[in-house]
């Protein structure tokens, strides 16, 4: 799937804005509360688990923090990526559905190990949280 990011930064924060090129109803928004390093989505509180715990220099010249949701629930989100420059890397909906938002050309084989990540970050997150 195909979207385009718009980012509107506030004093206290920056909004996300994920638009889904075909299908309105797959539409995402983000928020990221710069003085507590909080990520919201769809009400939902994600907080910073790991500074500077991915990169990837094609993708962005910050490194990815490692953020889980603060309150565990049965089919809730997965650990996501995120940075300020670059916003959110992937979304984990919790049903099997695993959103990457990647820059055109990257798609496969960065796809793929950003997926073998994700799963060690899963399990470890099941474990502990």
């Amino acid at each position: 799937m195909e979207y385009e990011l718009t980012k509107k930064i506030k004093d206290s924060s920056i909004i996300y804005s994920y638009k889904n090129l075909y299908d309105d109803e797959k539409n995402m928004s983000f928020k990221f509360v710069k003085n507590t390093n909080q990520l919201f989505f769809v009400g939902t509180e994600f907080e910073l688990i790991k500074k500077n715990h991915y990169t990837d220099k094609s993708l962005s010249e910050l490194k990815f923090d490692l953020y889980v949701m603060t309150e565990s629930v049965d089919d809730g989100n997965g650990p996501m990526f995120f940075n300020s420059e670059y916003g959110i890397l992937n979304l984990d909906n919790g049903w099997g559905m695993i959103f990457l938002y990647l820059k055109t050309g990257q798609e496969a084989q960065l796809a793929e190990k950003l997926n073998e990540i994700l799963k060690e970050k899963t399990s470890y997150n099941n474990v502990y949280n």
